[in-house]
This record gives structure tokens, C-alpha cells and sequence, in this order.
């Protein structure tokens, strides 16, 4: 990734409606094939920009040819739903997959009129800014968070470490006022959380309080290096929890490493922000950092929200009777939940359960064949990826299914929370069933099924519905997950500064090694450019449980499940294994 200040690829802004003076009581005067037209050209304006494509769709080929995965059909839906003042299922791109299939699907409902057409409320016109004065509550994933941090006072669990390495001439002085900015922009980084009467409330203040600290390393070796950053990650991720009602909940660090060498390293509380938030932060700060260089004005758009109206959005949408309905997708989702996974022989006798990660880089040919792949099947390049991972798992199960955990950023249901930081993570539940051992078709179509119905529940996860629906204190122990698959789409925005020299800015990887972590997590890293996309296959594993041979062995064999999925999808499962 380079810093510059020409480009503004990476802020996510509408692009110019074909219908700027749309209004659905004049579509409603028209035939259908006029409205179907405005729609289809509607919907092509914006696929060009989500997908960023030279020229419109070919309205009869699937979206997931062109790359559609779950944030774009997301983004998809939020404006679609934005732009027509309704409510769309969140996986309409996935069950009308062509722009021909969805734009009269959504003629359809205009001529119906149907209710998900209409707007219907709150739910339909999403969050908006609360009124002065107002007691701000927490959302679901906030409230998660603060009840665990609550349980272990003395955790550092919940602390999230990012890095950034930045190669160039670098301004030092200017990387405060650009992190005060965006403290300012985004109001959850300078909120503290207080329990009064039974409750727990958000507490913005005017400023965050975080200071950067500086730390110079440029006169140690190589080794001295590396050890002092395994130390720093230790104390970060170990020893330094964050008290949740006093602030700063985030820590910044500027590491000298040679005149044009640094490392910017931060540590945020997971009730602050998510992976997709971390992104959009160091976003902003570069294109801050940019504009602060030249004297200019910063090229941000005024968020319209906070965090914390959303936070009370979802709160009012979540009634009783959809609560009930999140528990009813529960009950069956973990009804005869599968025996744990026998993955080690060994008994984990690490205290802590703390974890190491081997990566595994795949090639642009070998990434660019497992799309191929994907869009052949009609599902998203996840969705392959779950199914191999299940694969993977299924020797070592009872054969009957398997429980997956996928972290979901995907939250952002409106087109207003698109440029939000935030917590809107939380853990989907993928039950892979395998007792007919299917196919590998089958179950690719069995998996996309799956992840659709995560994708429409993951507004509440099964932790939350349970500590909202019976007052602060779960009815149960909470679900945890031996195995998880994290898939992390990266596509760092180019930004170039006129007047100074190229400045390079890399993500550190692995910076998560040292938290404590499920048994085998796999962390897919997506990294998506103009000169291909490419996956980076993170192997993270709990030490005391795994060993790094077995780690080595279980990577490779599944590199080679996806060559034998794509070789012979007609093969039953059982005999890939």
C-alpha cells in the first residue's frame, strides 16, 4: 500500500444516482417495464462502483462472477434499501444473483407493493442521530464485551493489537492531531462505559485522553529488536487490561526502528472496534496525514450518526417477537450440537491457552483458480473455503457434522454505517452436517445455505440473545468454539501525497499471536489489487494443544483438498479424506 493524495478510491461515498429525483409514488404511475429499466440502470450505477467495474454488468451473468462476496452484497443491499426507502433481506443479492433477476425482483415488490418494499418504520429508515440528553445504551456486541470484561476485571482478552510498518520520510509531529481528528470524527473513541441503577451506560467525553508514545529502537540489532517486540506484544496482550470506565481505551505507539522506518502500533478494547474498523481508522489517518501535509482541508465527509445511535437503533428493533424469532433460528441451528473435535492427542496444559501462528501464503494463479472456482459453483469464495475447512475437520469429528465459528464485520446494515467505527462483530455458528457424506457440490450448496442464514441472523449472536433476554446474566455457559475460520478482505486504499516522497505502509502480520484463542483458528487474508488478488492462510493454534508439525501437516492437506474439490466436485467427501 502507498500513501497518496490523488486517489480516493477508498472512501466508500454513493456514486451520482441515475434517478437523482427518485420517488416511488411517480414509479408507481408507470408501467412495469419503465420501472424495471430505472431499476436495472439503478442497480448497474451501483454495482460499477461497489464492484468497480469498467462498464455495466451483463444483466443475465451471476454477480459472483464479478466478485461478489458478502461485504459487497451487503454494500449492495444497504444502498439498494437506502436509495428506495425500504427493507431488503440482507442476502437479496445471493437469491436474485443477476441484475436482471434483482431489478425485477424488486419491480415485483413496487407493483405489489409489498411490505418489504414499504417503509416500515425505524427498521426501513435505519439509525438516526438520538436526541441531546438521551440515555445511550449498549449494543448487543458492546454488551457482550462489557459483561466478559465485568466477569475477569484483570482479562486482557478482549484487547485487540494492530500494526502498521511505514516505509519513507514520515512527518512524526503530524500523527497526533491526525489521531485527535479522527477521536473527534468518530465519538466511540472517547466513550467509557458506567454502570448506574442496573444498567450499563455510554459516557462520551470530548476527548479520547490517548497519548502517543514514542519508542526509539533504531540503535538495537536485529535480535534485540524482535525481542523488544515480542515483549511490547506481551504486556500489551497479557499484562495491561483496559478498565472500561475511564479513558483511553485505545493505546497508540510510534516505534523508530531507522530515520525512514517506523512502526505505528496501536491496542484497542474490543467494545471500541472491530477488524473492518481498524481499516477504515487508518483510512482516515492517512488521508488526515495527507491533507494536514499540505494545508489542506481534510477530504472527510461529516459522519451522519455516531456508534452509539446505532447502538440504540438496534436496541429499539430488537422487540420480543424478534427476539423469539433469533431463538427459534438458534434452537435449530445448535439443536444435537456435535461432539468435540479430536484434534490433539495431547492434554493442553498451557495456563493461559495462548496461541502461535504458521502463514501460508497461496500464489495469484493458485487464488485467481479457487475463484474461478467458486463463481462455477455459484457461491462466494468463503463459502469454499468453509467447505474445504470442513473437510479438513472431518476425520477428526464423529462424522455426523461439524460446529464452525466465522467472526462476521458484517453488520453494517445501512449505507450510514458504512464509514463507522465500531463493534459490530460477532461469532456466526456454521453446523456443517456431513452424516449422508455427501458430494462436494452438495456441500458447497449445503455450506452457501448455511452462510446465508448467518449472514440474515448475525445481528445477535446466541451470547447476546441470551444476555438480553434474561437480564444481564446468561441462561447458560457461554458458546464457545473449538475451531474458527476468520476471512478478512483487504484492500488498503492507495493515497499518494503530491509534495513528498512515496510513503509505504504494510499491515504486520500476526500481531493477534500471544492472545488467547480457540484450539485452531484458520485466518483467511484476502488481499485484494489490481494486479490480482492473493491469499494469505494464517494457521493460528493454541499452544499446549497443537503442536507446529501437526499445524504443517493439517495446512498442507488442506491446500490439497481444495485442488481435489476443484478437480473432481462430483467426489464424495469420505474419499477426499
Amino acid at each position: 500500500m502507498s500513501i497518496s493524495n490523488n486517489s480516493h478510491a477508498g472512501a466508500q461515498q454513493l456514486p451520482p444516482s441515475v434517478a437523482p429525483d427518485f420517488d416511488k409514488m411517480k414509479l408507481w404511475d408507470m408501467d412495469a417495464e419503465d420501472i424495471y429499466k430505472i431499476l436495472l440502470a439503478e442497480l448497474e450505477a451501483q454495482l460499477i462502483d461497489i464492484l468497480k467495474l469498467p462498464e455495466a454488468p451483463n444483466p443475465d451473468r451471476n454477480l459472483i462472477e464479478y466478485g461478489l462476496e458478502s461485504l459487497q452484497a451487503l454494500m449492495l443491499r444497504n444502498r439498494l434499501s437506502d436509495r428506495f426507502g425500504c427493507t431488503l433481506p440482507g442476502t437479496v443479492a445471493f437469491q436474485h444473483p443477476n441484475p436482471h433477476a434483482l431489478a425485477g425482483y424488486l419491480t415485483k415488490c413496487l407493483m405489489e407493493d409489498r411490505p418489504t418494499m414499504g417503509n416500515i418504520g425505524s427498521w426501513a429508515t435505519g439509525p438516526g442521530p438520538m436526541p441531546p440528553g438521551q440515555h445511550q445504551l449498549l449494543s448487543p456486541a458492546q454488551y457482550e464485551s462489557w459483561f466478559h470484561q465485568r466477569q475477569n476485571p484483570g482479562s486482557c482478552r478482549a484487547n485487540m493489537p494492530f500494526g502498521l510498518r511505514l516505509l519513507g520520510p514520515l512527518d512524526t509531529e503530524l500523527l497526533q492531531p491526525c489521531l485527535d481528528e479522527i477521536a473527534r470524527r468518530h465519538a466511540i473513541l472517547r466513550t467509557r462505559y458506567l454502570e448506574r441503577e442496573d444498567q450499563v451506560w455510554q459516557a462520551q467525553e470530548s476527548k479520547s485522553n490517548m497519548a502517543l508514545q514514542r519508542l526509539d529502537w533504531s540503535n538495537r540489532t536485529m535480535a534485540e529488536r524482535r525481542q523488544a517486540m515480542q515483549d511490547w506484544m506481551r504486556a500489551q496482550i497479557r499484562e495491561r487490561p483496559f478498565d472500561l470506565s475511564k479513558l483511553p481505551l485505545w493505546r497508540t505507539y510510534l516505534v523508530q526502528i531507522r530515520e525512514t522506518e517506523h512502526y505505528l502500533l496501536f491496542v484497542f478494547h474490543h467494545i471500541q472496534i472491530d477488524r473492518i474498523s481498524f481499516h477504515l481508522l487508518q483510512d482516515e489517518l492517512w488521508r488526515l496525514y495527507a491533507a494536514f501535509k499540505e494545508n489542506k482541508t481534510p477530504p472527510l465527509s461529516s459522519l451522519p450518526i455516531q456508534y452509539s445511535d446505532y447502538a440504540a437503533w438496534q436496541r429499539r428493533m430488537l422487540t420480543p417477537e424478534r427476539l423469539m424469532e433469533k431463538q427459534t433460528y438458534w434452537n435449530r441451528l445448535l439443536d444435537h450440537p456435535p461432539t468435540p473435535l479430536r484434534l490433539s492427542k495431547t492434554e493442553d496444559k498451557t495456563p493461559a491457552a495462548f496461541s502461535k501462528t504458521i502463514t501460508r501464503p497461496l500464489g495469484r494463479a493458485q487464488t485467481r483458480q479457487l475463484e474461478n472456482f467458486s463463481r462455477q459453483q455459484g457461491n462466494t469464495l468463503f463459502t469454499t473455503l468453509v467447505t474445504a475447512f470442513s473437510i479438513l475437520l472431518y476425520p477428526y469429528s464423529d462424522r455426523q457434522s461439524v460446529l464452525i465459528g466465522a467472526p462476521m464485520s458484517n453488520k453494517r446494515t445501512h449505507r450510514r454505517l458504512e464509514n463507522l467505527i465500531g463493534h459490530f462483530s460477532g461469532k456466526a455458528s456454521l453446523h456443517i452436517r456431513f452424516s449422508d457424506k455427501p458430494n462436494v457440490v452438495t456441500l458447497l450448496q449445503r455450506a452457501q445455505r448455511m452462510v446465508e442464514d448467518a449472514f440474515m441472523h448475525q445481528n445477535v449472536t446466541h451470547m447476546q440473545l441470551q444476555l438480553l433476554s434474561n437480564e444481564g446474566e446468561p441462561c447458560a455457559p457461554n458458546q464457545s468454539f473449538q475451531v474458527v475460520i476468520n476471512f478478512i478482505p483487504v484492500s488498503p486504499p492507495p493515497i499518494t501525497s503530491h509534495s513528498t516522497p512515496l510513503l509505504k505502509v504494510q499491515y504486520l502480520k500476526n500481531m493477534d499471536d500471544g492472545v488467547s484463542a480457540p484450539e485452531l483458528t484458520l485466518v483467511v487474508m484476502y488481499e485484494q489489487s489490481e494486479n490480482g488478488n492473493r491469499l494469505n492462510l494464517g494457521w493460528r493454534y493454541r499452544v499446549g494443544s497443537l503442536k507446529a508439525e501437526q499445524i504443517h501437516q493439517l495446512s498442507e492437506r488442506f491446500e490439497s483438498i481444495l485442488k481435489d474439490m476443484q478437480r473432481n466436485p462430483e467426489e464424495h467427501i469420505d474419499k477426499l479424506v
